[in-house]
């Protein structure tokens, strides 16, 4: 079905139906219903948002499924490299060359451990540029005039509730 055409239809309908004496609102519906098929058309959209929606979520589903999956395989690595790195280091041996790897043992710099944030001199932070909270300028807005900001006209959004 065309939605384009029936919309076409609807309004050139309309603007004929709305000169005819004594079509109230409620008559000048129902004669659009009967005589087009927009409703049907935007029903059908309706039922594929529900489809697309339904493959939405089977897919969420199975990517968490396979994300959990790479989190076991991903555990395995983990463990597998830390008994490559004390066997080789019980071992005493700091590299191992192989036909597709070579494999050593480094040294990391220490840790770095922050136990009281505040204590710190302040040639360690970085100053940070400020944040505009948009929220707190939205309620300033709604309650008077900003310099620098105004709301707009807002939008329309399509509201679908399911049966």
């Amino acid at each position: 079905m065309n939605l384009g055409k029936e919309i076409g239809k609807w309004k050139a309908l309309r603007e004929r139906l709305e000169t005819v004496d004594g079509m109230d609102d409620q008559c000048l519906i129902d004669t659009l219903e009967g005589a087009t098929d927009l409703k049907e058309a935007i029903l059908e959209l309706d039922q594929e948002i529900q489809e697309r929606e339904a493959y939405a979520l089977a897919l969420a589903m199975k990517i968490d499924e396979l994300n959990e999956r790479k989190g076991r395989h991903l555990k395995v690595v983990d463990r597998l490299r830390t008994i490559i790195l004390h066997a080789m280091d019980n071992a005493g041996l700091p590299k191992i060359e192989g036909a597709e790897a070579t494999i050593s043992v480094t040294k990391r710099k220490p840790d770095l451990h922050i136990e009281n944030e505040a204590a710190l001199p302040s040639q360690f932070f970085e100053p940070q540029p400020p944040k505009l909270d948009k929220t707190k300028l939205r309620k300033a807005l709604e309650e008077g005039p900003v310099e620098g900001a105004r709301l707009g006209n807002g939008g329309i959004n399509l509201s679908i509730r399911r049966k």
